[in-house]
């Protein structure tokens, strides 16, 4: 039996630079959602929270790529709630130089 982990990677998809979620995607914001543990997870914020920890209080996880079903870890930046992302300049300064649109 696959763990939670195992469960949610199998979901997802390599496709150029991003990694995509090809489960189930919530009907109003068209962002990946993965059950567990009896509740529905935003999949931005568990990809994040695999790779960095917990997400800090009062934050959002937002793919800086600019694709709502990209949960490469490297693209995934905390922001603001319904705000831009609150990284420093040479965070985007570095996602742009990697092609990726913060």
């Amino acid at each position: 039996m696959k763990n939670d982990s195992e469960r949610f990677w199998s979901k997802t998809k390599d496709v150029d630079t991003c990694i995509l979620w090809t489960g189930a995607v919530h009907r109003s914001t068209g962002r990946g959602v993965f059950k567990a543990d009896g509740k529905a997870w935003d999949c931005a914020r568990l990809a994040w929270a695999e790779e960095n920890g917990p997400v800090p209080p009062g934050k959002v996880v937002k793919p800086a790529c600019g694709n709502a079903l990209c949960v490469r870890p490297t693209h995934l930046r905390p922001c603001r709630p319904g705000g831009g992302p609150t990284i420093s300049a040479e965070e985007i300064e570095a996602a742009i130089m990697e092609g990726i649109e913060p």
